[in-house]
Formats: C-alpha cells, sequence, structure tokens
C-alpha cells in the first residue's frame, strides 16, 4: 500500500498557533517563572508554610511530563495508554507500584473516566489535563502540597479537590488577560520587565519560509487564545514591529477549542482596539487587523470569499486545543508542533533536513526539562511489554511503538509531527512528507521523506 504524503502546495490557507508554536520560549526560565509565580501567590494569598519555596524548582523539576492527568479526587497523577491503561501512577510526588495501581483503579489497571476523556479530549469533573508547557510546572506545586496535606493529616485524604482549586487560582491571576495590562501577579511582570530572558527571536528560516508561503498563494492566518495586548508585545519582540503583515488574518482570544466546536458556530468575531476587546461585532475580516473570539466556520466564510476551494492546515502544540478539535469538528489538517521530538530524539533517523536543521537545537537543560526520567516518554512506555525498552536510545534501529495517550491522538489527528517549524522551514514548499495513516501509526516517524 502506497504511504500517504503530506505537501504544504496542497492548501490554500497555512494557519498558526502562536505560543510554543510560532514563538518559542526559553523553556528552564518559563517554568522557574510560572513555579515562582504560583508559589508567591500561595504563600501570600492561601497562606501555605515555608514548605513551599521558589527554590524547590531544580529539586523537583524531573517529576514534570506533558499529558499528565491529575486525579483530583485521589491526588495522583497518571500516564495513560491510548485505552485508558494506567502506565504509571504517582501520588503527590512519589511514584506507586504496580500493586498500589490495581488496588486503586482495579486489577485491570483501567481508568474510569477515561471513556469521557477519550470523548471530549478536555477537563472533566473529576480530573485535570495537564498537557501543556504554561501547566507543567503547576504539576510540581500539587504534587509538593498533596505530600505536606498528607504529612499534616497522618494520612491520605478521601479528596484533593481542593489542592487543584488552590492552584488553578494562582494560575488565573497570573495568566488571566487582565493581569497584563495591570501588572498583576509575577508573571507578566517580570515578562515585560525582561522579554529576552523568557522569549526567543523567532528564526529568519522561518520569517523566510512564512514570506515563501505568502508569495507562492497561501493565505496565512494566525489564531491564539492569547489577548490582543499579550500577543502584540509578544509578536512584536520576536518577530518584528510589522509582524501583522506577516498574516492575512489574525484571531486572538479565540477561545479553543471552543472555536472549533459545533455549539459554538453563532460566536461572532468582535473588534480588537489598542489591544483590548471591544463590544463591536463585525462579519467581515480586514487584512493585517487583531479581530478575537469567533469561530472557525465564520473563519471559513472569509476564506472562501478568496478562494473558491479552501483546504486548511493548522500548526499547533496542544493535542486537546490545536490538534484534536481543528480535524475532529472542522476536518482542516493539523501539524503536531512538539518539542518533546527532539528531547527524546524520536525518529530523526529518516528525516531530511537542510543544512543545520539535521542537528538538534534545544539547549541540553531543555531536554532535561521536557523529558521525564520518573515517567519515561511521552510517547511510549517501557513499563507496556508492546514498547522499547529504552526510549532515549540514539540507536537508527529503534523503532518507537505508540502507546500513550497523547500520542496516539497525535498520529490519529494530524497529518504530521515536527519538533519545531525550524525543521521544516528550509525545505521546499514542494517537499514531500510521508504523512500519519491508519495503516501506520504502530511505528511513530515524523517528518519522514522518501523523495
Amino acid at each position: 500500500m502506497e504511504r500517504k504524503i503530506f505537501n504544504l502546495n496542497d492548501y490554500d490557507v497555512i494557519a498558526f498557533d502562536m505560543d510554543h508554536t510560532l514563538v518559542q520560549y526559553h523553556l528552564p526560565e518559563l517554568f522557574k517563572l510560572i513555579y515562582e509565580s504560583t508559589v508567591e501567590y500561595l504563600v501570600k494569598e492561601k497562606h501555605y508554610g515555608i514548605f513551599l519555596h521558589k527554590d524547590n524548582f531544580e529539586k523537583y523539576e524531573d517529576f514534570s511530563l506533558r499529558g499528565l492527568v491529575f486525579d483530583c479526587n485521589k491526588g495522583n497523577f497518571l500516564k495513560l495508554d491510548k485505552d485508558g491503561y494506567i502506565l504509571r501512577c504517582s501520588h503527590g510526588l512519589k511514584n506507586m507500584s504496580g500493586d498500589y495501581i490495581s488496588e486503586m483503579y482495579g486489577i485491570k489497571r483501567l481508568w474510569s473516566q477515561f471513556s469521557i476523556l477519550k470523548e471530549k479530549v478536555y477537563n472533566h469533573e473529576g480530573y485535570v489535563l495537564l498537557e501543556n508547557f504554561f501547566l507543567m510546572p503547576a504539576a510540581l506545586l500539587i504534587g509538593e502540597i498533596i505530600e505536606e496535606v498528607d504529612k499534616v493529616n497522618n494520612g491520605v485524604l478521601s479528596d484533593y479537590t481542593h489542592v487543584w482549586k488552590d492552584v488553578a487560582a494562582a494560575l488565573l491571576l497570573n495568566f488571566q488577560p487582565s493581569s497584563f495590562k495591570a501588572e498583576l501577579g509575577m508573571f507578566f511582570p517580570s515578562l515585560k520587565k525582561d522579554i529576552k530572558r523568557y522569549i526567543k527571536k523567532c528564526p529568519s528560516s522561518v520569517m523566510t519560509w512564512i514570506k515563501k508561503l505568502k508569495v507562492s498563494g497561501k493565505t496565512i492566518v494566525l489564531i491564539t487564545d492569547s489577548y490582543g495586548d499579550y500577543a502584540e508585545f509578544i509578536m512584536s519582540f520576536t518577530f518584528g514591529l510589522d509582524w501583522k503583515e506577516s498574516f492575512d488574518y489574525i484571531i486572538v482570544a479565540a477561545n479553543k477549542p471552543n472555536f472549533f466546536q459545533d455549539e459554538f458556530k453563532s460566536r461572532n468575531f468582535i473588534k480588537v482596539h489598542e489591544g483590548n476587546l471591544t463590544n463591536v461585532e463585525v462579519a467581515d475580516l480586514q487584512k493585517h487587523t487583531l479581530y478575537a473570539r469567533g469561530h472557525a466556520c465564520q473563519l471559513e466564510r472569509v476564506l472562501r470569499s478568496c478562494s473558491d476551494s479552501l483546504k486548511v492546515v493548522y500548526f499547533g502544540d496542544s493535542m486537546k486545543s490545536d490538534i484534536y478539535p481543528p480535524k475532529k469538528f472542522m476536518n482542516w489538517d493539523t501539524v503536531a508542533v512538539l518539542e518533546e521530538l527532539e528531547a527524546e530524539k524520536v525518529c530523526f533517523k529518516n528525516n531530511k533536513f537542510n543544512g543545520a536543521l539535521s542537528a538538534f537545537k534545544a539547549t541540553s537543560k531543555e531536554k532535561q526539562l521536557i523529558a521525564s526520567t520518573q515517567w519515561g516518554s511521552f510517547f511510549t512506555d517501557e513499563y507496556d511489554n508492546t514498547s522499547i525498552n529504552n526510549y532515549n536510545n540514539n540507536s537508527n534501529d529503534v523503532n518507537y511503538v505508540i502507546n500513550t495517550f497523547w500520542a496516539d491522538i497525535v498520529c490519529r489527528y494530524s497529518r504530521l509531527a515536527i519538533p519545531l517549524l525550524d525543521y521544516i522551514a528550509e525545505n521546499d514548499l514542494n517537499f514531500n512528507y510521508a504523512s500519519f495513516d491508519v495503516e501506520y501509526n504502530s511505528n511513530f516517524i515524523m517528518a519522514v521523506s522518501y523523495w
């Protein structure tokens, strides 16, 4: 059977997420800032004791892995396979044995709420998905607090929802859009004070690549959950003050995954004035101009006015916001931007990149933060006998068998997975990549070409 191909020339519209897709962060500094910002709130506002300390981050940093599920009732973190089997589990920060998992979740180790997660791929009552880089440091704090709570109570509690609520309140203060302008919390003020410490400049290869896409006739779209003032601030730094000229349409405060879901089709776009959302609804969108809210269906209507045909591909890093919903609800193709591919050195043996792009770009510290020894690989788990024994193996003969929930989502709902945009930016626009395919999704292959 001939393998399916991904080629950018097949698309009319190339759309991008902003954070961790177009905009890359210095992850060690970002994680530390999020951790410290959250600790500051918990100590000052929730009166947590001295066991929470800003310097604790490096002590526990290996605990973080993108995609953990926090069971709010039991105070457990879960790493799941594609069928809901609990591959690994910790209570607080401590790894739990297989016997413990069987005792807590049944002899088959199947998580009871998995059917809800698989259908919605979103948070639900009783659990929280820690699936993006902004939430990974929060996992450390939740774990630390649970350790202390159990110590104070001389045993486990019947419910730990209050722990998540306290951490969520800290995250809300630091990340809510109004905090950027008001300079509330610690996160935004620190970012404003020294942006180059936390944000990377966009590589010239990526900026040139986007220009080539525009020249070739593609419509370029930016769709981000970030609000206008933050997007202006970040994009002006990483892309330059004329950044809006690179994008035909710019949607901020998109509120993904709602932006793609059927029940929000009637939500109109609204104007953005000086970075702030207004109450003025609009039907038509002007190019190189910021708009907020809206829905993908309404965006398609605008895009179809420019072209009779419409085939869209969306690049993003979040499985629950950028990968699953665009494909599920809008039938847009997606490309997953996963820095874990580079950190874990996954399947580079067949990839063809130009020049320096064949070398790993992440720093050793970034790799250490993204890849967890305690939790194993984002893509596979050696605790399952169908997978490889050493996910960090550098051998060219290693095949990576998908068995984690999130990696399965990537295989099923994206056409391609890449570590960074840099990895394809220097390839020709007519470059052929082998795409994920139902016949080939047992092995995790990214950016492979046979031509």
